[in-house]
């Protein structure tokens, strides 16, 4: 198509070599041969990216209906579950306060209050998902992020693990919806505290970079079993539980938030053993506002 796309060198080794019409035009002949061939090549190899592309995004597209009707899903079954929740709740109460029961009866109504609570939690968990996933951007302190999130994770942990906080003052502020966020980093901490619930969790706070852009990195290391290797890309899914009482929604909406925010969330090992969640998230609102994914 009149367009060098290269060169081809013929030499020979004796001297005073003299090259005749023929053979320059037989060179000649050959070139262009394979310049249709490179050229073939070429078009094969974007034909297969775009395919590529194409089913990439048609897995995202794929994915993103899916999740939307789970938490479509999620939520009206939540809804649907409250009510008659209330109902056992206040209905464990008053008897408590009404008959004063002991012995089999007493362990039994406790059973009752302890198994809604953990409904309850559930329910909550649906609800978490099912929320929209909109972030609303404001400048919010790290450390005040980390540091809430640490507590309430701890709180409700029972205080068995010591968590280890470790921040870098290098990024004060980070450009995220705090509610969001903060639901995210909580679950991560629980997430971390149950896997090791008699040694330390270490939350760590980072300054890096993502193709040219400055992002805020937030490890969350833990020493307990860790995650095997073929489960690394399905604990982010929907309902996937390695937990004889989990739901399966701690992780899953915890992926839902760092993607809200343009960011990544990854699973790998801990030096020593362990699990290590790392967030990568925009350290600046303009990448966000651009829908720039790291």
């Amino acid at each position: 198509r009149d367009e060098p796309i290269g060169a081809v060198v013929i030499g020979d080794t004796r001297p005073g070599r003299l090259w005749s019409d023929a053979e320059v035009e037989r060179a000649t002949l050959i070139s262009r041969q394979m310049a249709v061939a490179m050229d073939n090549a070429r078009l094969f190899d974007d034909l297969k990216r775009s395919y590529d592309e194409l089913a990439r995004t048609q897995q995202a597209l794929v994915k993103r209906e899916r999740l939307a009707a789970l938490g479509e899903l999620a939520a009206i079954v939540a809804h649907e579950v409250r009510n008659p929740l209330g109902v056992i709740f206040n209905s464990v109460t008053a008897l408590n306060r009404a008959v004063p029961l002991e012995g089999e009866a007493a362990v039994l109504l406790r059973m009752v209050g302890e198994e809604a609570d953990r409904l309850n939690r559930i329910v909550g968990g649906l609800l978490d998902f099912a929320r929209p996933n909109e972030p609303s951007l404001e400048p919010e302190p790290v450390d005040a992020l980390v540091a809430g999130a640490v507590e309430a994770a701890s709180a409700s942990g029972g205080g068995r693990s010591r968590v280890e906080v470790h921040l870098e003052p290098a990024v004060r502020r980070v450009w995220v919806d705090r509610r969001m966020l903060h639901q995210a980093l909580v679950n991560l901490v629980e997430n971390a505290v149950q896997a090791a619930p008699d040694a330390n969790v270490v939350v760590r706070t980072s300054a890096t970079t993502r193709q040219g852009k400055a992002m805020l990195r937030i490890d969350v290391c833990d020493s307990g079993p860790g995650v095997p290797a073929e489960l690394a890309d399905r604990i982010f899914q929907p309902f996937f539980t390695t937990k004889a009482t989990g739901t399966g929604l701690g992780l899953a909406v915890v992926m839902r938030v760092v993607e809200a925010h343009h960011g990544e969330v990854s699973v790998g090992a801990t030096p020593g053993g362990g699990a290590t969640f790392t967030v990568l998230l925009p350290a600046d609102s303009q990448s966000q506002e651009r829908g720039a994914t790291p």
